[in-house]
């Protein structure tokens, strides 16, 4: 007589536990498999809703943090084939809406460039533009034509409430 036709109920709760662990770790990756797809669909349509990519980088930001102000930089520098420098002075312009920028815009701290680049409350639902302005102003664009180019573009959501 084997161990399973003594104690029948014995290799049923065993099948069971093992069953119950694998049926969890099933859930889990459906759960993940489905909300890569979704991520990828939603990450797609706000990139063409609000005209957010230009050559494959997403350029709809500001410098909300340290760490984004650097790959602000960054990016004005690669996109625009600009150096460090450059891309910094293009990035300052667009956050303060200048074409050139005062001497005391260089003293003050990156906390401070950060902190002017921040939506007003009322208007963190829209893109930001600060990048999108560094761009064109690394190439040579004033700041008020930088702007109007970005407003006529029908995707660039912050023209529809003014910000």
């Amino acid at each position: 007589m084997t161990l399973a036709a003594r104690d029948s109920s014995w290799g049923t709760r065993a099948y069971q536990k093992r069953e119950g662990k694998n049926e969890g770790r099933h859930r889990k990756k459906s759960r993940y498999c489905l909300k890569l797809p979704l991520n990828a669909v939603s990450t797609y349509a706000q990139a063409r809703g609000r005209g957010a990519v230009f050559r494959g980088f997403m350029v709809a930001t500001g410098p909300a943090n340290d760490k984004i102000y650097g790959r602000c930089m960054g990016l004005v520098a690669k996109l625009c084939a600009v150096s460090a420098a450059e891309a910094e002075a293009a990035l300052l312009r667009a956050i303060y809406g200048v074409d050139e920028l005062p001497a005391e815009v260089w003293a003050r701290p990156r906390s401070a460039h950060i902190a002017q680049s921040v939506l007003p409350e009322s208007c963190r639902d829209q893109a930001q533009t600060v990048l999108p302005v560094a761009l064109l102003l690394a190439k040579g664009q004033s700041y008020a034509t930088a702007r109007e180019m970005l407003a006529t573009e029908p995707r660039a959501g912050w023209r529809k409430h003014g910000c």
